[in-house]
């Protein structure tokens, strides 16, 4: 009994720190979207009653914007793929490995502020060789950083471009420490179910569906990744090749009507005549009995679930085949 107590504690710790990771690197890419979209840091200075010299150019815009769905698209899926194949191996490690002290996140966070646009990456790889595991770099030191840049901001010691040049940089060492990261192939052997993720209706809500897409390709499926394609979109991609599966997400304020359309839509124009649809979203956390109403086949609470109840679906199709 107390094994299972500890354990649900490491899950636990285990999902918190994860949470951690992703959104210090969300919520600083949602703030500098933000600022560039209402001009820079003059804006941001002038809520304040002050002024600013660094001002965000329509370029600075387009330049963050990029920068946003990099941490979306490929940032925040690597951190999360890297905790959980290290996770099972950090409730075992020695109590004497490595770890990321204050001075450590000082010093880091100096040379991600530097002009030497290579230091900090010698001060993580550094940091590696000493003996900190990675999942701890990545999860305390990296996601860390990210959280202090934000903070700085925040109290006006950072500015627009020395925030933006950071991430960067922190992308860059995410990238480094996670290429070697191989998928699993899916458990039904040979080639794994194709499936295709987008968000319902063009829905620019599109974290979510990354996350779910992550899930899926370490279960071993094919995954297309779609966020925000319009229901024209999905259509065409659905008659040109042939997918399993479609998943849709959907957050709250989408007409149920609308939804409902565009799953009718995808299912008419796929080549393939016995496609599933699966669902989930706020939307349908929100609303019970909302999978049927609008025409899906299965719905999944998270990540997780929708993985489960996929591979609920495909074992159910292949056993009446």
């Amino acid at each position: 009994m107390e094994q299972v107590g500890q354990d649900v504690r490491r899950r636990s710790d285990e999902s918190q720190a994860r949470e951690r990771a992703v959104s210090a690197f969300l919520n600083l890419g949602q703030k500098l979207k933000a600022l560039a979209s209402k001009g820079g840091d003059a804006a941001h200075d002038e809520s304040r009653g002050g002024a600013s010299q660094d001002t965000a150019s329509p370029a600075d815009h387009l330049s963050v914007s990029a920068l946003f769905n990099t941490i979306e698209g490929e940032i925040v899926p690597r951190l999360m793929l890297a905790h959980r194949q290290t996770a099972h191996g950090a409730a075992n490690r020695e109590a004497t490995a490595a770890t990321v002290t204050p001075d450590d996140q000082n010093q880091f966070l100096s040379h991600v502020l530097s002009e030497n646009s290579v230091s900090a990456r010698q001060f993580a790889s550094e940091m590696l060789r000493r003996g900190v595991p990675r999942d701890v770099l990545l999860l305390d030191l990296i996601s860390g950083t990210a959280r202090r840049l934000g903070e700085m901001w925040e109290d006006d010691v950072c500015n627009f471009t020395d925030v933006t040049l950071g991430l960067c940089r922190l992308h860059e060492i995410v990238r480094d420490n996670t290429n070697d990261i191989a998928f699993t192939p899916h458990k039904g052997g040979g080639p794994g179910p194709r499936i295709l993720l987008a968000t319902s209706c063009g829905d620019q809500h599109v974290f979510g569906i990354v996350i779910v897409a992550d899930f899926f390709r370490r279960a071993g499926w094919r995954v297309t990744c779609e966020p925000g394609a319009s229901c024209r979109q999905l259509c065409d991609m659905v008659s040109e090749r042939s997918f399993d599966f479609v998943g849709l997400s959907a957050a709250c304020g989408l007409d149920v009507g609308d939804v409902a359309d565009e799953i009718a839509a995808v299912r008419a124009a796929s080549s393939n005549q016995d496609l599933k649809i699966l669902v989930g979203g706020r939307m349908y956390a929100e609303a019970d009995g909302l999978c049927d109403r609008v025409g899906a086949d299965a719905y999944g609470e998270d990540a997780k679930a929708a993985v489960a109840s996929a591979e609920k679906l495909l074992a159910a199709k292949q056993a009446h085949c």
